[in-house]
């Protein structure tokens, strides 16, 4: 382990000497002042002063010792955020829309703000995206299509679509990744993680873990920019309402998609909004948003699916009037017991049973421990109260989920994403409906299934979790008499043996130990270069035939001292294997699950620090 644990020092330590580390180094400072700017630009310039990074402010912005860091209130600092998520590019865009969906972590004021951000960039040139396709696929694009329009149909911040017809004649829409993006979004990771770690230290938010968000937004980004994970995504929505008459969704074609590539059936409609178009189809607006919201709620509440975003740009209507479901880059999942605490929740705000309302959402959430259950569901009832004697056809869903978002907010319930997703999800859902037909109302249309759900497992459900949760207990007694028999066996045998570990002091023991090591190559360099100014010295004072062979010998004692100083002024590593066992890369192509940390490289003209946890620190 000692040999193992040598030879990850030296390779750590290695790196600082080769020239690709620097390069790297720079271009994230690069990237860190170019932050520096825009924040200080829009007024924010105190976010890097509250971190101590006035190094990467411009210097007119830096603050004087003593000045005070005071910033905006939040109803300003909720525009001006969003204005710098948009101008910082396509990753802090999607940092935007992940904080949007945890109204846990941010001033609700803020966190509304979020909700506007606009992932809109100019296209790229559809000679680029020829040059992706034929990279991609492996073939030129005039032998995988027959025809392809050079002009996109649509661009966003991670790629854009092309229309293209296959040789067989058939119509598809190809999305292309943007060139570049992935060096793009591979450095903006590494600072986002970096800045999570200096919250983290330099702030110790109480309610929520800086590092873990920012695993999750790598993990949600690499799901986004990765095609496949999407192509799947539309099969499996395929396959759960292929049942369902009134719904078209695309059709995927796996062999010409890639993790850059997406090519789909090519599916075309008036958008729902364009209440022109719907007349001259004859369509009837009213009966349009009924069936829109039934397709959405049936969804959620019989296969546990969400279309996170299901605005009028996602929503087409055929001639023969059947729904056309576009863009699945933002869906959630529920399970079972997941759809049943909603059910609840829904049901117990038609009938003004806040009680019942914390209930479901304890059961959806996770709760901070300090969390005051009376207060919450005092502030509950004050939203209940507030449209009490409303039919449920005057009650406006969006407030009830605005209202309920803000106190979840405020009492720090981290609810699930996918739970924010579909509040999110109804929300456009209501202002879609309300285009149709201003007398729409989402409630009433989600009440009858989520009364059914509860019926329809009121009665089985209840049985089936019963057994289940029985056999599990048999299973676990049926356990008990093989590991009696075992323990009694190894007492009887002088087996069994207590063990009792002290956790850290190993870490601690190896602190200690290459502190002590990195002493005595500082005393040794140092005698190293009294020796080698003595042989200077002997080379000056007794001029002859050796005088080239002193400087030699001074020459090679000021090497050595100096690689002897070099290593006394490494940082002190925490030797592998201890309580995470972190990956030697800072970034792997599929992410990192769990609590797994990433070694990260100091920035430019930064020291590494570690502090009370067992967890890297990064440098100040």
């Amino acid at each position: 382990m000692g040999g193992w644990a040598g030879r990850e020092r030296m390779s750590a330590a290695w790196r600082y000497f080769t020239p690709g580390y620097w390069r790297q180094q720079r271009r994230l400072a690069a990237r860190l002042r170019q932050i520096g700017e825009v924040l200080a630009r829009a007024g924010l310039s105190w976010a890097f002063t509250r971190l101590q990074l006035d190094r990467f402010l411009p210097p007119r912005f830096r603050r004087r010792p003593g000045g005070a860091v005071r910033p905006p209130q939040p109803t300003q600092l909720g525009g001006r955020i969003t204005r710098v998520l948009e101008e910082l590019g396509p990753t802090f865009v999607k940092l935007g829309q992940l904080l949007s969906t945890r109204p846990d972590l941010l001033p609700f004021d803020i966190w509304q703000a979020l909700q506007k951000l606009q992932d809109q960039v100019p296209p790229f040139p559809g000679v680029q995206a020829q040059q992706v396709i034929e990279a991609e696929l492996g073939r030129p694009v005039s032998e995988v299509f027959a025809q392809f329009d050079p002009e996109p149909l649509g661009a966003a911040s991670l790629g854009q679509v092309h229309r293209a017809q296959l040789p067989d004649g058939r119509w598809v829409a190809v999305k292309v990744r943007r060139p570049g993006i992935v060096e793009q979004v591979e450095t903006d990771l590494e600072i986002v993680h970096w800045l999570a770690d200096q919250v983290a230290r330099r702030l110790q938010p109480e309610f929520f873990d800086p590092l873990e968000v920012a695993d999750e937004f790598e993990r949600s980004l690499r799901q986004e920019m990765d095609y496949l994970h999407e192509a799947h995504t539309i099969q499996e929505f395929r396959r759960e309402l292929r049942s369902n008459l009134d719904v078209v969704i695309p059709e995927v074609y796996l062999p010409l998609s890639t993790s850059a590539v997406l090519t789909m059936e090519y599916v075309t409609g008036v958008k729902v909004s364009d209440l022109d178009a719907l007349s001259q189809l004859g369509i009837d607006p009213h009966e349009l948003a009924r069936r829109g919201a039934r397709l959405i709620l049936s969804m959620v509440f019989e296969h546990g699916l969400i279309h996170g975003d299901p605005h009028p740009g996602n929503l087409l209507v055929r001639p023969d009037g059947r729904l056309v479901l576009l863009d699945f880059g933002l869906v959630g999942h529920f399970n079972d017991e997941m759809v049943r605490e909603l059910a609840g929740l829904f049901t117990g705000v038609v009938q003004r049973d806040a009680s019942r309302v914390v209930a479901a959402l304890l059961e959806l959430g996770a709760a901070p421990p300090q969390l005051d259950e009376e207060t919450l569901e005092r502030d509950l009832e004050e939203i209940i109260q507030r449209h009490y004697g409303q039919s449920l056809a005057e009650v406006d869903l969006t407030d009830i989920l605005r209202e309920s978002l803000e106190i979840s907010s405020r009492h720090h319930l981290r609810l699930p994403r996918d739970l924010i997703i579909l509040a999110k999800s109804l929300g456009t859902l209501e202002g879609v409906g309300r285009r149709l037909d201003p007398r729409f109302n989402a409630l009433e249309i989600a009440v009858p299934y989520a009364r059914r759900l509860l019926l329809r497992q009121g009665t089985t459900g209840w049985l089936r979790r019963s057994v289940q949760q029985g056999i599990r207990s048999l299973e676990t007694v049926a356990g008990w008499p093989e590991q009696i028999d075992m323990i009694l066996n190894q007492l009887a045998a002088g087996q069994l043996r207590i063990q009792f570990e002290h956790q850290g002091l190993q870490e601690t023991h190896h602190v200690i130990a290459q502190g002590i090591h990195r002493m005595v190559a500082a005393v040794v360099a140092a005698v190293v270069v009294a020796v080698g100014m003595f042989f200077w010295w002997q080379a000056h004072a007794v001029p002859g035939p050796l005088i080239h062979s002193w400087r030699w010998l001074a020459g090679g004692c000021l090497v050595v001292a100096a690689l002897l100083l070099l290593y006394a002024l490494l940082p002190i590593s925490i030797p592998a294997g201890e309580e995470e066992p972190w990956p030697s890369s800072r970034l792997t192509s599929h992410g990192r699950s769990g609590r797994h940390r990433p070694r990260w490289a100091p920035l430019p003209g930064t020291r590494r620090k570690r502090g009370p946890k067992t967890r890297p620190r990064w440098p100040s």
